[in-house]
């Protein structure tokens, strides 16, 4: 796998990115597929079968599945690095409205269907594994998400690996060097050395956490994922809802006493009052942050 990710994380164009990410979306959208067809048939025989599936309405592990949901939006970090290099920036909403969208109905259908058609067997193997321990098709169909998933891991890497290395080149400062801004041609050549030599080595990094032990890997996973998940899905967006409704208060504090003393704001609060509103805020930002906290303890 690495052999493969390497050479590809080392072309970080625009034209091959959107190559990579044409593929990795592709291989994804065939993954469902695949899934909810085996997913379906599978339900649909066990209706009139004597044993049929056994639905729960709450399942058991309800702390995973809240990390697995947060890890399946993960991707969307790279969002600002996308909408900086968009042709037309004013369509930025219109696109990630599009994106979260298709994704969330996406996930939906998968989820729906998947537990539809293997219900709490998935509790005890995952549903690659279930199909290999089925019939001929289904062993088919397992191995061609399998191989699905390789394309798909093998494409997604570089789009992952390329904020790093943006962030990383602007850190070293390759490109502010005295020869390069004279075009200097041992500049460039050594510019261009250092380049492949800088994605080389931080593509190595990324995947030398292959040679850890299961137990380290996923202690070093829930904190390095973990802890930037939470703080960017419940500790951010809580306190930017604070800091939120204390600018707005200021705003009109601003106001009633340079403008008009009897001014008012035509913003609508809960209860029609400002002051609770402000006290909802925070402590339903108090909340999100116990929540994440509670989320992260348990997944760590």
């Amino acid at each position: 796998m690495a052999i493969v990710i390497v050479p590809l994380s080392l072309k970080t164009s625009a034209k091959d990115l959107q190559s990579k990410a044409s593929y990795a979306v592709y291989s994804m959208l065939g993954i469902g597929v695949v899934e909810m067809i085996c997913a379906s048939i599978h339900g649909i025989a066990t209706l009139t079968s004597d044993h049929p599936n056994a639905y729960v309405m709450v399942g058991k592990q309800i702390p995973q599945g809240l990390f697995d949901m947060g890890m399946a939006f993960g991707g969307v970090a790279i969002l600002p690095y996308v909408l900086a290099d968009m042709l037309n920036p004013r369509n930025a909403k219109k696109v990630v409205l599009k994106a979260t969208t298709r994704i969330m109905i996406f996930y939906l259908l998968v989820a729906m269907i998947g537990y539809f058609g293997w219900a709490d067997s998935i509790e005890k193997h995952t549903p690659l594994q279930h199909m290999m321990m089925m019939g001929f098709w289904y062993q088919n169909a397992a191995r061609i998400i399998s191989a699905l998933f390789v394309v798909k891991t093998c494409t997604t890497f570089p789009l992952t690996f390329w904020p790093l290395y943006r962030e990383f080149e602007a850190l070293i400062s390759l490109d502010e060097s005295p020869g390069l801004q004279l075009q200097l041609a041992w500049a460039v050549r050594r510019q261009q050395v250092w380049k492949i030599a800088t994605k080389v080595l931080l593509v190595t990094a990324c995947l030398s956490h292959l040679l850890l032990s299961m137990r380290i890997k996923r202690r070093l996973m829930a904190l390095f994922m973990g802890l930037p998940l939470n703080v960017g899905q419940f500790v951010f967006p809580a306190c930017v809802g604070c800091l939120a409704i204390r600018l707005h208060r200021k705003i009109l504090h601003v106001k009633s006493e340079t403008a008009d003393p009897g001014h008012t704001s035509e913003a609508k609060y809960l209860c029609n009052s400002l002051e609770f509103h402000s006290i909802a805020v925070h402590i339903a930002a108090a909340l999100i942050i116990v929540l994440g906290i509670a989320w992260f303890g348990m997944t760590a």
